[in-house]
């Protein structure tokens, strides 16, 4: 951890624990796939696979990083876990120019400024949430889109529910 990362966990009230929690599973994934990487360079694989991996870590990184910076802590963890699905493919020419217009995209927002009141609240509401939970709930959206009929069925009682509170 970084000195800033250890001083804010020790002055923080534990809801901004949740944020560097994540941040660190985050890292933790990145560095298994570096060893995985480093495994496959070891066992002779091909240039072409290697490259190919080293690309998409790269990118899930960029994007990490790129969304942190725009939107700290719980707000771009959130974003990224909503990005990561679509990020575990190679990507072919006009993916490639997709990606760098993506990822200049966030450099040219306005800062986004919260006040410590609004941060406070953000970690406290998002305490619960790890990565994991993050990526379950974006394939839960992801298995909802391929297969609707299936998530209203499995969700029949929630939606009626809503409708009900809908037209109350």
């Amino acid at each position: 951890m970084s000195i800033s990362d250890i001083y804010q966990c020790i002055s923080s009230v534990g809801d901004t624990l949740s944020s560097v929690l994540r941040e660190k599973q985050h890292q933790l994934e990145i560095e298994e796939k570096r060893k995985a990487i480093l495994e496959m360079i070891v066992k002779g694989e091909s240039d072409e696979l290697i490259n190919e991996k080293v690309s998409l870590l790269e990118m899930k990184e960029t994007i990490y990083e790129k969304l942190e910076i725009a939107f700290p802590g719980y707000f771009g963890q959130m974003l990224f876990a909503a990005y990561q699905p679509f990020l575990n493919k190679p990507l072919e020419n006009d993916g490639k120019n997709s990606f760098y217009k993506y990822i200049d995209y966030p450099d040219r927002l306005p800062s986004f400024e919260l006040t410590e009141e609004e941060k406070k609240y953000i970690e406290k509401i998002s305490s619960p949430f790890d990565m994991k939970t993050l990526k379950d709930a974006n394939q839960a959206k992801l298995d909802a889109i391929e297969n609707p009929e299936k998530w209203m069925k499995d969700n029949e009682d929630v939606i009626s529910q809503y409708e009900s509170y809908k037209n109350s």
